[in-house]
Formats: C-alpha cells, structure tokens, sequence
C-alpha cells in the first residue's frame, strides 16, 4: 500500500510540473487543446505562433517575444506583459 501510495504521488508531481500551454476551447477545431509543450515563461519565444484561445491568465510573461503571434480570443488577464514584444501580433477579441 505504502508503494502504491508514493507511486500516485510521485505521479502527481510529476504530471503537475509541466506547464504547456492549452486552449480553454477548441478553437482550431483539431479536437486536441494541446497548443504547446513550450512553457509561458519570461523571455520565452512564441513568435509567429498559433495561440488562439490560449488560457494565459495570470502567466509572467516579462520580455516575451509574441511578434506575429495569434491570440485572437486568448485570455491575457492579469498576464505580465512587461517588455514583452507584441509587434504584428493579432490580439483581437482577446481578453485582457
């Protein structure tokens, strides 16, 4: 039982420490809400990405580069946006 126990929570930290990016609907419509394994972090490059419908609330994204990123429809509340680069980026019905 003890085994089983550390078992189930080593799974459980494990499976909670990634941080992937998913979409809160399937707004591609490819029936999988898997955007991407790159984790929002700061100064990550998501540049020229297909973000749309993104769950990105509350994320640091301090210095991020998002030029020419999709974000139509992404939720950007309460992201951290400092020196991100959003240049050409497509923030439109986004919910920030």
């Amino acid at each position: 039982m003890k085994l089983f126990c550390l078992g189930l929570f080593t799974f459980t930290i494990c499976t909670c420490s990634f941080a992937d990016i998913y979409q809160y609907a399937d707004c591609d419509g490819d029936e999988n809400l898997l955007l991407t394994e790159i984790d929002p972090e700061p100064y990550v490059d998501l540049s020229n990405m297909y973000l749309s419908c993104a769950e990105l609330t509350g994320e640091n994204l301090e210095g991020a580069n998002l030029e020419f990123s999709l974000l139509v429809e992404t939720y950007l509340s309460f992201a951290e946006l400092t020196g991100a680069n959003l240049e050409g980026a497509n923030l439109s019905q986004g919910y920030l």
